[in-house]
């Protein structure tokens, strides 16, 4: 994901720890190569407005981003 997106690979596995620590992404260890490291997103609700705490692919007009 570094490379593509012009980020340090330390930056970007930062973020994606914290991530991790939020519930967004989870570790797929089973793809993994050597230090390679895979991801994956974590279905859910997020939205504060519905009650949720994960993310959804469509957001409600009330959790909609100005």
């Amino acid at each position: 994901m570094a490379e593509p997106t012009g980020e340090s690979t330390g930056l970007v596995s930062h973020r994606l720890r914290r991530m991790v620590e939020h519930g967004f992404v989870e570790e797929v260890p089973e793809l993994a190569k050597g230090r390679e490291r895979w991801w994956r997103a974590v279905p859910g609700d997020r939205c504060p407005a519905t009650g949720g705490s994960r993310r959804t692919a469509a957001r409600p007009p009330s959790c909609a981003r100005p």
